[in-house]
């Protein structure tokens, strides 16, 4: 157990805490109570807007009723973070497998972030048992017993309240970035049709196309790379993987290096700056672009280097790759049964559209002002979340104290 302040205590779980068991046949309409589904993420949502439709039985009657407040958690993936307080004014139903629990002693919105803390999650992960690392469970008196840092109520009240000023602000932004993420959808299926013109405006267009193979340098024709990079050897020719492009953007931290023999035997497939990758097996059409840091790297046999010739620009031509047009087609030509995948021979088939580069420029000044838009929203959000661990942890080990007359000052 850590130092805490002489006014905060230690005290198991079961002194805060009293579980709950009513059932949906228990109470008048609570077989008709949406279906939650408990996420280690996003807390208690909706089972439909996780899945798209409701995954439950037909029979709920045996299902859990979490009231607003109350406390669920998933014994099999406690240790992950699967712990929350239903937020909001109504109740829902959680599976039969999951626990409840009301707080008794404690504000409940500060037990909801302590209870996901490293240090109790830590906890629940030594207390497990079972064989199967993701179907080992926690013990309800297991539970009960776990000691937490307690300090008076006041105190609870007022860390919670910074905690989740800080998770609404992460919340707003990440509902600005969907935004921005819908605006641009939207955007790219009216350009690629009307032209850079206002939404209100433009008749369909009618540009020429040329097949993908057709707008790259001619002496570095589209390809695929490493077949067996074999074992990370640390040193040697870093190589691209569809997994470490997931966003759109390559994380170099991930990279795997392969040996200098190995990356020459696929030297035309090595990279330059500016270069684009396509992935083309098991998650395909994914769009990235070469950084400096990559200049001759390679890449494995699920990713095609594409490098653009002058013919075209180069960012048109990634946000066109990135379009629904373009995925769909990616999407037709996919085959395969244990690994899915595309071809380079189609691959080198998709048609781009070729208007003017004048046209091309002003398409890629309206949709890259989202995409800054959309970068600079994501930063904020990473830096929220940052500052959001770092409050968690010093709030709730007594490194940092707040106060509710602190708040109002």
């Amino acid at each position: 157990m850590g130092e805490i302040p002489e006014e905060w205590r230690w005290v198991p779980i079961a002194s805060v805490l009293r579980e709950q068991k009513v059932k949906a046949s228990d109470v008048a309409g609570g077989k008709e109570l949406p279906v939650l589904s408990l996420t280690k993420d996003r807390g208690l949502i909706p089972q439909a807007d996780r899945f798209d439709h409701r995954v439950a039985v037909a029979d709920v009657s045996k299902y859990g009723v979490v009231r607003p407040t109350w406390i669920a958690y998933n014994p099999m993936v406690i240790w992950e973070g699967a712990i929350w307080g239903l937020r909001g004014d109504h109740s829902g139903l959680v599976s039969p497998v999951y626990a409840i629990w009301e707080a008794t002693t404690a504000d409940w919105r500060f037990l909801d972030f302590l209870l996901r803390t490293p240090m109790v999650l830590a906890e629940y992960e030594r207390l497990c048992s079972g064989v199967v690392k993701r179907r080992r469970t926690l013990k309800k008196d297991q539970f009960s017993a776990v000691a937490i840092p307690v300090p008076p109520l006041p105190e609870q009240r007022a860390i919670a309240h910074v905690l989740r000023t800080v998770q609404r602000a992460k919340e707003a932004t990440e509902q600005v970035i969907a935004a921005a993420q819908e605006l641009k959808k939207s955007l790219m299926r009216h350009v690629f049709k009307h032209g850079p013109v206002p939404v209100t405006e433009g008749e369909p267009v009618d540009w020429p196309t040329e097949p993908l193979e057709r707008l790259v340098q001619e002496d570095r024709p589209i390809r695929y790379g490493i077949l067996k990079p074999g074992p990370d050897i640390g040193h040697g020719i870093p190589y691209v993987k569809v997994r470490d492009y997931p966003n759109g953007v390559v994380e170099l931290g991930s990279l795997k290096r392969t040996s200098i023999e190995i990356a020459n035997q696929y030297k035309r497939a090595s990279l330059q700056e500016g270069d684009v990758l396509v992935s083309i097996r098991g998650t395909t059409g994914r769009v990235a672009v070469v950084p400096r840091e990559l200049e001759g790297g390679n890449i494995t046999q699920d990713t095609a280097r594409v490098s653009p010739s002058d013919s075209v620009d180069r960012d048109f031509l990634i946000q066109y790759l990135r379009s629904e047009d373009a995925q769909d087609f990616i999407a037709s030509w996919t085959r395969g049964a244990a690994v899915k995948g595309i071809n380079l021979r189609e691959l080198r088939q998709l048609p781009v559209p070729c208007p003017s580069q004048s046209v091309q420029r002003g398409i890629n000044d309206l949709l890259g002002a989202v995409d800054q838009k959309t970068t600079a929203e994501e930063a904020r959000r990473d830096a929220l979340a940052t500052l959001f661990d770092s409050l968690l942890n010093d709030l709730m080990t007594a490194r940092l104290r707040v106060t509710d007359s602190e708040l109002s000052a």
